[in-house]
C-alpha cells in the first residue's frame, strides 16, 4: 500500500541518518583516545531495554492529551449551545464526537494507564500469533487476555518472547564481538570488505528457513553490492585510506582504520579473516532469526504494529544484554585479561551518549524494516550507508574519497536499487488494518 511504503521510506531515510550521526561520533571518541570498543558495545546494546518504556509513555501521553483536547472541544460547545446558539452541521457532528469521548474521560491518570495497559494487551496479541505461528500446538484464546502484569509476564507467549529474544542476543553480541577481534589480527580493509558478506549469509539463511523462493535476480543485486563494498575496501590504491564501516546494529564498533598496513604487521591475518567470516555468516543468521522468530506475518497485523512490536522485541534484547553481557567483561577484567576503563570527561561522556541515542534510532529503524520487508533488502540497503559516511566525512572532515571508491559505492547502490525492484511486491503489500485498541 502506499502508506506502507511511504513508512518503509521514511525508515530507511532516517537509518541512514543515524547511522552516520553514530558512527562519526563513535570515530570520534575514539580519536580522542578512548579506545574500549567492548565497553560501547554493551553500553549501546544495553541500553536498547528503554525503548519499550519510552514507547509506551509517549504514546500514552499523546494518547491522553487528545483525549483530553476532545474534552475541553465538548465543553467549549457545551457552553455555546447553553447560550442558546445553534450549531451547525461541522459543529454538531463534532459535538457528537466530543461526547462519545467525553463519557470515557476519567482523568490524566486513569486515562494514561488505560492507554498502557491498551498497549501491552496489543504486544500480547501479536506475540501470541508469532507464538502460535512458531508452535503448532498453541492456539490463541481471544477469551484468554492477562488481567495483570503477573500473568502477561509469566504467558506462554512472553515466555516465548523471552526464549527467543535471548538466543538472537547471543547471536548479536557474537557477531559484534568478532569485529573486535578481527580488527587485531587483520586489516581494517579485510574485515569491511567480509563482515559485509552478511548480506549473502542473510539470502543464504532466507531461502530455507524463511521459505523465500530463490530469485538469481535478488542472488546478482546481493553479489553486486558486495562486490561494491571490495572495491571500496581494495580500490583506494596502497597510500590510501578506507572507512571501514560495521553495517551491523551495534554500530557502535563502526569506527575508520587504516588500510594501509603491510602484510607482515599481520601475523595472524588469516585467522582474523576466518573469525570475521564466521561473525558476517552469524549477522546474517541473526537477520533471518528476527525475521522467523520475531516478526508477525503482514497479513495478519499492519505495519504500525509490526514496527510497535519491534521496540519490544528491542527492548528484550537490551533486557538481556544488559543482564548478562557484564558477566564476561567482568570475568576478562577481573582475571587482568584485560583492563577496562571507563570515560573519565564529560566531553566523552556527552559524545558516547550522543553515539548512544544516533545508535537506538538507528537499531528501531533496522529492526522495523526487517519486519515490513525482508532481512536480505534491509542488509543490503546498510550498505549503502557506506555511501553517506564516506560523504560526510569528505564534506565536514576533508577526508577525500578515491575514484575506485565512489565507483564501489555506485556499485553498492546499483545492487540496493535492483534488489529494490525484485522485492517491489514484498514493499508494496496491502497492509492489513488495524482492529486493536490503542493503535500504535
Amino acid at each position: 500500500s502506499k502508506a506502507k511504503v511511504t513508512f518503509v521510506i521514511l525508515l530507511f531515510i532516517t537509518s541512514l541518518l543515524s547511522f552516520v550521526a553514530q558512527t562519526e561520533l563513535t570515530a570520534y571518541v575514539y580519536s580522542l583516545g578512548y579506545n574500549e570498543p567492548f565497553i560501547l558495545l554493551y553500553v549501546t546494546h544495553g541500553s536498547w531495554w528503554i525503548i519499550w518504556p519510552l514507547h509506551v509513555i509517549v504514546i500514552g501521553l499523546f494518547k491522553t492529551f487528545k483525549k483530553y483536547k476532545r474534552y475541553k472541544y465538548y465543553i467549549g460547545l457545551s457552553q455555546i449551545v447553553d447560550e442558546g446558539y445553534q450549531l451547525n452541521e461541522y459543529q454538531a457532528r463534532r459535538n457528537a464526537n466530543a461526547t462519545n469521548n467525553m463519557k470515557v474521560w476519567k482523568g490524566f491518570f486513569k486515562t494514561f494507564k488505560s492507554s498502557a495497559v491498551n498497549q501491552h494487551r496489543n504486544i500480547y496479541h501479536t506475540s501470541e500469533i508469532v507464538y502460535e505461528l512458531n508452535n503448532v500446538e498453541y492456539f490463541i484464546d481471544s477469551n484468554n487476555i492477562p488481567r495483570n502484569f503477573k500473568s502477561f509476564i509469566t504467558s506462554s507467549p512472553m515466555k516465548y518472547m523471552f526464549r527467543s529474544t535471548f538466543l538472537i542476543m547471543l547471536l548479536l553480541t557474537m557477531a559484534g564481538s568478532s569485529w573486535y577481534v578481527a580488527l587485531t589480527l587483520s586489516t581494517g580493509s579485510d574485515v569491511t570488505a567480509i563482515y559485509n558478506c552478511s548480506a549473502f549469509a542473510a539470502y543464504a539463511f532466507a531461502v530455507p528457513f524463511l521459505n523465500e523462493r530463490f530469485s538469481w535476480m535478488k542472488f546478482s543485486s546481493v553479489v553486486v553490492a558486495i562486490g561494491g563494498v571490495f572495491i571500496v575496501a581494495y580500490g583506494g590504491g596502497k597510500n590510501s585510506s578506507s572507512s571501514s564501516t560495521n553495517n551491523t546494529v551495534d554500530t557502535a564498533s563502526s569506527t575508520t582504520t587504516s588500510t594501509t598496513q603491510q602484510a607482515n604487521q599481520y601475523p595472524y591475518r588469516i585467522l582474523g579473516n576466518l573469525i570475521i567470516l564466521a561473525g558476517a555468516v552469524l549477522y546474517g543468521l541473526y537477520e533471518v532469526v528476527y525475521k522467523k522468530f520475531l516478526c508477525p506475518p503482514a497479513d495478519s497485523v499492519s505495519s504500525r504494529r509490526q514496527a510497535s512490536f519491534s521496540t519490544f522485541s528491542m527492548s528484550l534484547i537490551g533486557f538481556h544484554t544488559a543482564a548478562f553481557v557484564w558477566i564476561p567483561i567482568f570475568l576478562v577484567h577481573i582475571f587482568n585479561l584485560h583492563q577496562f576503563t571507563f570515560p573519565s570527561s564529560n566531553h566523552i561522556r556527552c559524545l558516547i551518549f550522543g553515539s548512544v541515542a544516533c545508535n537506538v534510532i538507528f537499531s528501531v529503524s533496522f529492526l522495523a524494516l526487517i519486519s515490513l520487508t525482508s532481512p536480505v533488502l534491509s542488509s543490503v540497503a546498510s550498505l549503502v550507508t557506506i555511501f553517506f559516511v564516506g560523504i560526510t566525512e569528505w564534506l565536514i572532515f576533508g577526508v577525500k574519497m578515491t575514484k575506485w571508491q565512489v565507483v564501489g559505492n555506485l556499485v553498492v547502490i546499483i545492487g540496493f536499487a535492483v534488489l529494490t525492484y525484485a522485492s517491489w511486491s514484498e514493499i508494496s503489500q496491502e497492509d492489513t488494518e488495524d482492529t486493536s485498541n490503542d493503535t500504535t
